[in-house]
């Protein structure tokens, strides 16, 4: 399949003032592309899943969209640019005993200006099962300069072709 780049797009202004009870209430404030892949609107965003072969490259990357952008609610009167979401860190599910289905572990770059990302991260070339769906979770928080970050996660999948 080659090299694939999954996008977190994040309403920040919204998420960072909500009040997140439970991980169902985050497709309100989130959502994850790959190409034109999306979750069914009203899906948790658990349920997206990115389907990789063995061997593929994969990178994270997070985008501040403006309120209501994802079409679930009024604009809010802040502008993106005043936010940064950052990618903090990819964390894995158990599988077979071992903590990571990639080679070697996920590093978290940090470009000046921009949001931290995680880049071509290659999937194992062995031990994995095809047509096996493997959880794991995307650590992420939302900056903005002069306040606390705020830090949020997601549990999305990756399936082996």
């Amino acid at each position: 399949m080659g090299p694939q780049t999954i996008t977190l797009r994040v309403e920040a202004a919204k998420l960072y003032s909500a009040i997140i009870t439970n991980k169902n209430q985050m497709p309100t404030y989130c959502k994850l592309v790959n190409g034109e892949i999306k979750p069914p609107n009203g899906k948790p965003l658990q349920d997206f899943t990115t389907d990789v072969d063995l061997g593929d490259k994969i990178s994270w990357q997070a985008d501040a969209i403006a309120s209501g952008e994802l079409g679930n609610d009024e604009p809010i009167l802040e502008l993106a640019e005043n936010y940064r979401v950052t990618i903090d860190s990819i964390a894995f599910q158990l599988v077979n005993g071992e903590n990571n289905f990639f080679e070697g572990d996920p590093i978290v770059i940090f470009d000046p200006g921009n949001s931290g990302k995680i880049t071509n991260q290659q999937m194992k070339s062995s031990g994995l099962v095809s047509g096996e769906i493997y959880t794991y979770t995307i650590d992420f928080s939302i900056i903005i300069p002069g306040y606390d970050k705020k830090s949020f996660f997601i549990d999305p999948k990756l399936q082996i072709k």
